[in-house]
C-alpha cells in the first residue's frame, strides 16, 4: 500500500491493512457528537453522550443501524420497525440525560421546560406570505429521552379513517387508513 494513502487510512481511523481501527473510530465519533450536540455538562444533566458510551463499549463495537434523531417519538417508530427483524442490532443517539426526570415526564410541568436546558429552542422564520409578516418564531424540541411529547404535553391524537384516506392523493395508498391502521393499533398497545 502507498505510503500516503497508509498514512491518510490511520490518521481517519484506519490500520496500514485498510481494517477500521474500531477504538480510535469510537473515539472520533465520540468528538463528532460532542461538536455538533454543545450541551452544557452539569450534575443535573450528564455527559451528552452518557447513552452512547456505555452501549458502545460495554455491549457492541458496531451496529447494523444507526439512528441519529434521538428517542423521540420519530426515533422510536424507526427503531421499532427496524428492529422487526431479531437478526440486526441498532444503536439510537440521543443527546438527552438516559434518568428519569420528574419535569419532563409530568405533562403539567411541560410549559416551564420551554426556556430550560431540556429544549433544543430551534428557531424559524414563518416564510413570507401576504397573510403573514416574517416573524421568527420558537420551535420546541425535547432535548430529552422521548423528545418532543415531554415539552409538549405528550400529545398523540390520532386522525381519523377519513383523513387517512384524504392523505391517500398526496402519499399514495400506503397513507390511506387501511395502510395505518394496523401501526395505530401497534401504537395503542
Amino acid at each position: 500500500m502507498n505510503v500516503s494513502i497508509a498514512s491518510a487510512l490511520q490518521r481517519d481511523g484506519y490500520d496500514a491493512t485498510g481494517e477500521l481501527n474500531r477504538p480510535f473510530a469510537l473515539k472520533r465519533l465520540d468528538q463528532e457528537l460532542e461538536s455538533h450536540l454543545r450541551v452544557p455538562s452539569s450534575p443535573k444533566y450528564t455527559s451528552k453522550l452518557c447513552c452512547l458510551r456505555p452501549r458502545l463499549v460495554a455491549f457492541k463495537s458496531t451496529y447494523d443501524f444507526i439512528v441519529f434523531i434521538g428517542m423521540g417519538t420519530t426515533a422510536n417508530i424507526i427503531a421499532g420497525c427496524l428492529a422487526s427483524n431479531p437478526k440486526v442490532s441498532i444503536l439510537i443517539v440521543e443527546a438527552g440525560n438516559p434518568q428519569d426526570i420528574a419535569d419532563t415526564t409530568t405533562p403539567a410541568k411541560a410549559f416551564d421546560l420551554r426556556g430550560s436546558q431540556y429544549n433544543w429552542a430551534y428557531r424559524t422564520t414563518v416564510v413570507d406570505h401576504p397573510d403573514y409578516t416574517d416573524v421568527e418564531k420558537p420551535n420546541t424540541c425535547g432535548k430529552v429521552l422521548g423528545g418532543f411529547p415531554c415539552l409538549n404535553y405528550y400529545p398523540w391524537v390520532p386522525r381519523s379513517a377519513a383523513t387517512f384516506d384524504d392523505w391517500k392523493s398526496f402519499g399514495g395508498e400506503t397513507c390511506g387508513w387501511n395502510g395505518v391502521e394496523k401501526y395505530l393499533k401497534k401504537t395503542g398497545k
